[in-house]
């Protein structure tokens, strides 16, 4: 239903997580300084969803991006 917090997809959080992973890899420190993952903030609108993308990004040692919950930031 409309306040349903179950749906999840695996692969994208994985996609994801790479992205991200990804991005910090080829950040360019000298021109734009210091790569600040607590800048990043993930939005997914089911709360299953929420916690498997952070789970992909603790395995990946990402552990300041934000992930919520799109009604946790309106």
């Amino acid at each position: 239903g409309q306040f349903s917090t179950g749906y999840y997809n695996d692969e994208e959080a994985v996609e994801l997580a790479k992205r991200i992973a990804a991005l910090k890899s080829c950040w360019p420190v000298e021109q734009w300084g210091a790569f600040g993952e607590d800048s990043i903030g993930v939005l997914a609108h089911y709360s299953e969803q929420v916690a498997r993308i952070r789970n992909e990004l603790r395995k990946r040692k990402l552990f300041s991006v934000s992930v919520e919950r799109v009604l946790n930031v309106q």
